[in-house]
């Protein structure tokens, strides 16, 4: 499991998380994940108080609704219980109506802000699963494999959530364990765009976004590929035919995903092209 920044190395942990624990105990997040809304103190692995992005691979067994993915909040029961959730994030697999729902409240369920699902997450298949949300623009998303699936309005600061209870798998409320095993799971400091989370979910779970990628260059008749890998998402090409000048443009062409690689197709022109890649 890797707990990141959108932007810089981190370590991986190679282990799967079943849930619920073979021993049948609970175990929370590690303590390197610290309260959502610490702007006082930040660390490297701090959600951004406005914009954060949740992300995960996981396997759903099925079972009963009101499962989570994650809980992150405080309920009656204080620190460590469960009871009635007052503050929270949550993503669950199965809601009551039967759809995966995302929601995000500062006074429990009656004031909830959601997103929600056509249906509910697949059973018995590992899936990619993601949750940007943007104070700023007051929207959110939730994201299956890659696919915007729903929006939502982001109108709670998360400085509201008294997270005292950042959990994996377990509810605020007296919900089920989640039946199902993490492949990873990872929470970035700002909103990542469609394009962002479908290359991760292109690259997978193994690759973490890295530093400063290398373009490269592939000449094709009268066109040219410029390419750069896919743990390098959020990336502008842009173009100028004088460096020293500036004068830099964006390609507005999109890029393609071809083979691990984001690829960006453009025609050759009779006179001196310089490309680079701009964030």
């Amino acid at each position: 499991m890797a707990f990141a920044p959108a932007v810089g190395s981190v370590g991986l942990v190679t282990v799967i998380v079943k849930m619920p624990a073979p021993d049948g105990v609970y175990k929370p997040l590690p303590v390197i994940v610290p309260p959502l809304a610490d702007q006082l103190t930040p660390a490297p692995l701090v959600p951004g108080p406005l914009a954060p992005t949740v992300e995960a691979w996981l396997t759903w067994n099925g079972g009963s609704v009101w499962q989570r993915i994650f809980d992150f909040g405080s309920n009656s029961g204080g620190e460590n219980g469960q009871g009635t959730g007052l503050t929270y994030m949550i993503l669950t697999p199965r809601s009551g109506g039967n759809f995966m729902h995302f929601a995000i409240t500062t006074n429990s369920s009656g004031s909830e802000l959601s997103a929600d699902s056509p249906q509910m997450l697949p059973i018995g298949q590992r899936v990619h699963v993601a949750v940007s949300y943007d104070y700023l623009a007051g929207t959110s998303g939730l994201f299956l494999n890659g696919q915007r699936i729903a929006n939502g309005t982001a109108t709670d600061p998360l400085s509201q959530i008294n997270d005292v209870n950042v959990w994996l798998g377990k509810s605020q409320w007296n919900d089920p364990y989640l039946n199902g095993q993490f492949d990873e799971f990872r929470i970035y400091n700002g909103a990542l765009s469609d394009q962002q989370l479908a290359a991760s979910y292109a690259a997978g779970p193994d690759a973490l976004f890295g530093p400063v990628p290398r373009l490269d260059v592939q000449l094709s008749g009268s066109s040219l590929k410029l390419l750069w890998p896919l743990n390098a998402p959020g990336f502008q090409l842009e173009q100028t035919s004088n460096v020293s000048g500036g004068g830099w443009t964006a390609v507005t062409t999109p890029p393609a995903i071809q083979n691990g690689q984001h690829v960006v197709t453009v025609p050759t022109a009779n006179a001196v092209q310089f490309f680079r890649l701009r964030k």
